[in-house]
């Protein structure tokens, strides 16, 4: 019998055989899982979730864990050990994944906010979805104090640049926060020499125009490119335009001289529905370099 895990809101289904599950490292099956197990598999596209208020069951069939994203296309035992994380050894992932259960409350919110991202795309609802990925940033920049002094080597050094992050200007300090946290967690070459594409894609000429320029408006000062209906951006500057995304959209403090998205012109859902998924490979992947961190620790 498969196993399920049930939460307040939402459920999540087992969908590998008996056979399989046994060749999985016991921590990462649906036999007692810590928030974070079930965290990684949903966001390895390997369980089933659904809401428990809605008749709603969604297949999660992609793996967020490698940049650019792919489908799931053999649903089996290697699919949960296809990310960055290094699963040679199964007995450091078990233990990994118990020495964790400390941050529950963290990746239980984390998980939270991507299974509401999943649902709300499954009903098409883009900009809810927005929402969600962009708590799960918020959550995420939780984490990063510790993260940051455990990789600095200079305590002093260390002190200095925290301090810097906690300015009075919330929006700078957010930012800054989070861009060193990038820089703690990722290669240089995957921030500095790694573009995602966003795909500008709508059912008129005229919507796909407005919400290419809406999008382009957010880039001032970013090394970006526009191909055709293409935007590609370096992954280093992914969190600056999704900050500005939050700010130009749903905080629109009229009277000031900021050029504010307007939803009388755009078809709104449809802009959430061009940058969300590539939002949501990058906040995953963040995810799994910090699993990968701890499991080498």
């Amino acid at each position: 019998m498969r196993m399920s895990i049930q939460g307040t809101v939402f459920t999540y289904h087992e969908v590998l055989s008996d056979s399989l599950v046994l060749r999985l490292p016991s921590s990462l099956t649906l036999t007692r899982p810590s928030k974070e197990a079930i965290l990684f598999r949903l966001l390895l596209g390997t369980i089933n979730v659904s809401h428990n208020f809605d008749n709603i069951t969604i297949k999660q069939r992609t793996n967020y864990s490698i940049l650019g994203c792919k489908s799931v296309t053999r649903l089996n035992h290697l699919a949960v050990l296809d990310s960055q994380v290094p699963m040679r050894d199964f007995d450091i992932v078990n233990a990994y994944f118990m020495r964790n259960r400390v941050n529950t409350a963290f990746f239980e919110d984390l998980l939270s906010e991507f299974s509401n991202y999943f649902y709300q795309k499954s009903k098409k609802a883009y900009m809810s979805a927005f929402v969600h990925l962009y708590r799960a940033i918020e959550h995420l920049s939780y984490a990063f104090p510790l993260l940051y002094a455990k990789h600095s080597n200079s305590y002093k050094g260390t002190f200095n640049s925290m301090q810097s992050f906690f300015s009075n200007d919330s929006n700078s300090s957010e930012l800054k926060m989070f861009q060193e946290f990038q820089k703690t967690l990722i290669a240089d070459s995957v921030l500095k020499n790694d573009r995602c594409s966003i795909n500008v894609l709508a059912s008129t000429g005229d919507q796909s125009t407005k919400i290419a320029n809406a999008l382009m408006s957010l880039t001032n000062g970013l090394d970006v490119t526009l191909n055709g209906s293409q935007i590609q951006i370096y992954n280093k500057d992914l969190i600056t335009f999704i900050i500005r995304l939050r700010n130009r959209f749903f905080h629109l403090l009229l009277g000031s001289e900021r050029n504010n998205l307007q939803s009388k012109d755009i078809y709104t859902d449809l802009l959430f529905k061009c940058v969300n998924e590539e939002i949501a490979n990058w906040i995953a992947y963040l995810y799994f370099e910090i699993c990968k961190y701890g499991v080498s620790q």
